[in-house]
């Protein structure tokens, strides 16, 4: 993949003040129900950013926001840790790199997890 030329990309004030805003209201709307991205990522864009820079931003905006979400569940013991081991060994089986494996993963740990569930 060749590197994103971003050299006659310039933040301006206005686009500064424009992107902070952005952010705050797409963290306000991400906290209350999701879907923030969908505020700040057509901005991202609209400011000249190109489409690589602009998803890689939004979505490490978005994992900042879910960590921070995580953390604070986890502070005021609304989340129960040893349950949320299941979801957090799915989530790395689903995730495997290796396409092949996942399937096979998947399909062996869904089946079993439906039929003890």
């Amino acid at each position: 993949m060749s590197p994103v030329d971003v050299s006659s990309f310039a933040m301006s004030p206005e686009i500064i003040i424009l992107l902070f805003v952005t952010g705050l209201a797409a963290g306000f709307v991400d906290s209350i129900a999701g879907g923030g991205g969908l505020i700040t990522l057509p901005v991202l864009l609209s400011v000249g950013l190109p489409p690589q820079l602009a998803l890689g931003t939004n979505k490490l905006q978005g994992s900042f926001g879910t960590l921070s979400a995580a953390y604070n569940f986890i502070r005021k013991k609304q989340v129960v840790l040893k349950e949320a081991v299941t979801g957090v060994l799915f989530t790395l089986i689903g995730a495997e790199p290796e396409p092949g494996l996942c399937s096979v993963w998947t399909r062996l740990f869904s089946g079993i997890w439906f039929l003890f569930c």
